[in-house]
């Protein structure tokens, strides 16, 4: 017993001389940290704004009001973040929106909006940190804070490139790096978009679009261009297209004064505009791509549209659309004769942002046109979830119940891997994997009639993969397919596996099914569709 009680009383001093040497070890790390981060090198974004109070004391009260001083004092914890990129405005900045701004005559008429303050700043804040030497002419890499994309466009300044956000607000200095991210001043705070591209038209009918905007409203495309559902968030999500339009000058040049002169060169002959067999109303849909493209997203390419032919896109030096339409000008230049049989787009009125995508300003009319068929290479980009995720290296398991153009039996998901590193045979380094008795389903876009030989690039040479059989609508489209095999000693996605040759009667959608014969992994990057003489 007596034992015990020396023991317990040498124990106790020792236990307490541990802890306060453990205290003091603990507090100097705390007091080291503190000095770590106090030089300006070690700034964060938010004690740069509070460092020059003079300078920034409007924008800093807007990131009071809105709540976001916590995220921009930390480290980046949103989901996909990698620090963040700030649009900075000074004081006159600020100033300048508001002055401009019907709806809000003083700051505090502004910051009394908490609903839109909170938006306005988020919009500012991208979720990711980009350096102005990345910027492309065209979107962002990221969505804001808000979830909206932000478009920069660059211009010529006697010599100098200037970058301009959203075509709205010039960013006076670059690359301030911050120890949490990246800040760029801009001369103005920026506008958030609160317009799908179908109101956009709307509220710029008197700017200059007024027969455009009446011909989506009379072909009653409110609804399908205004549509969006609900994500578990419960925020809006918009279905996103690119819409062309055709300024009320483009149209009076072409002796086209009013609605009703427009409807006369499509076809007058049927007044019902909201049927889809209507005239009026197939050249409506036809001004819309069904999916977002930026300027500097363009590529050689046929994109699809809502209407029944697809517009074909030539990139080069130029963005030229529909190549062979018709010739609206000739050029000479000395021997030389330049055909110019293609539209453009007016690159001062283009990449407009909206909630549903961009905006661009066509030189000429765009009338319905069958372009020639392009070799077309499915990436499964049309997966809304899919789509979400191209931009975020990871891996990342998607429910069947998520999926919309991809039908899943037998197994309750997919994973979809976007990787940093180089993988040989794969375009974009993408790829969505699913694994055991599977069925697998794709609901492609529209196509061009003619013939095609079809092939998938996917991983082969494993012993874990799977065998399969292709469908193309139902029918059994060429032999099985062994994924284990391979023509080289390491697994790899190359060379692709032809399927076959098929041929569609007409421009229409189609349904590609993959199913297993031996169960397995499949590792899908996509489905290749290229012309073939017929």
């Amino acid at each position: 017993m007596k034992a015990i009680s020396k023991a317990k009383m040498w124990f106790k001093p020792v236990v307490l001389l541990l802890f306060g040497m453990a205290m003091m070890v603990f507090s100097c790390k705390k007091d080291t940290v503190e000095v770590l981060f106090t030089g300006d090198e070690y700034q964060n974004i938010l004690q740069y704004i509070d460092n020059d109070q003079e300078s920034y004391s409007f924008f800093r009260e807007i990131i009071e009001v809105g709540r976001l001083a916590d995220a921009l004092g930390s480290y980046n914890s949103h989901l996909g973040g990698n620090g963040y990129t700030l649009f900075l405005p000074d004081n006159d900045a600020v100033n300048r929106f508001i002055n401009e701004n019907y709806t809000y005559g003083s700051l505090d008429e502004l910051l009394e909006d908490t609903v839109f303050t909170k938006e306005l700043i988020r919009y500012h804040v991208l979720n990711v940190e980009v350096n102005a030497f990345d910027f492309a002419n065209g979107a962002l890499p990221d969505k804001t804070l808000s979830e909206d994309f932000l478009t920069v466009i660059f211009l010529d300044e006697g010599g100098e490139i200037v970058y301009s956000v959203n075509n709205e607000a010039t960013v006076e200095e670059i690359n301030i790096q911050k120890s949490t991210g990246m800040i760029h001043l801009s001369d103005k705070m920026l506008t958030p978009v609160i317009y799908t591209g179908y109101q956009w038209t709307q509220v710029n009918r008197d700017q200059g679009y007024g027969i455009y905007s009446e011909l989506l409203k009379i072909c009653g495309l409110e609804d399908t261009l205004n549509y969006y559902f609900l994500d578990e968030l419960n925020r809006k999500i918009y279905n996103e297209y690119t819409l062309f339009v055709e300024s009320d000058e483009l149209y009076q040049a072409n002796g086209i004064n009013n609605i009703d002169d427009l409807i006369a060169e499509i076809g007058p002959e049927d007044s019902d505009y909201s049927h889809p067999d209507n005239k009026v109303n197939k050249f409506a849909r036809y001004h819309v791509l069904s999916s977002s493209v930026f300027l500097d997203e363009f590529e050689t390419a046929i994109y699809n549209t809502y209407g029944d032919l697809p517009v074909s896109e030539d990139y080069g030096l130029e963005i030229k659309f529909n190549i062979g339409t018709q010739v609206f000008d000739t050029v000479i230049s000395g021997v030389d004769t330049l055909l110019i049989n293609y539209l453009m787009v007016d690159q001062d009125h283009s990449n407009i942002l909206t909630k549903t995508g961009a905006v661009h300003q066509l030189d000429q009319i765009l009338f319905p046109f069958l372009p020639g068929r392009k070799t077309k290479e499915y990436q499964f980009y049309e997966e809304y979830q899919i789509n979400e995720l191209r931009y975020t290296e990871g891996s990342t398991d998607i429910r069947k119940e998520d999926l919309d153009v991809i039908e899943l039996f037998g197994i309750d998901y997919l994973n979809y891997t976007n990787q940093a590193s180089n993988i040989p045979g794969v375009l974009n380094n993408d790829y969505i994997s699913m694994n055991g008795n599977f069925e697998f389903t794709y609901h492609m876009p529209q196509i061009l009639a003619g013939a095609y030989e079809v092939s998938i690039v996917a991983h082969r040479n494993d012993r874990s993969n799977a065998v399969l059989q292709a469908y193309l609508d139902g029918n059994k489209l060429g032999s099985v397919l062994d994924l284990t095999s391979g023509s080289s000693a390491n697994s790899d996605f190359s060379p692709a596996f032809v399927l076959g040759t098929i041929e569609f009667a007409e421009y229409s959608s189609h349904e590609i099914q993959l199913n297993t014969v031996v169960p397995g992994r499949l590792l899908l990057d996509r489905i290749v569709f290229k012309p073939v003489s017929n």
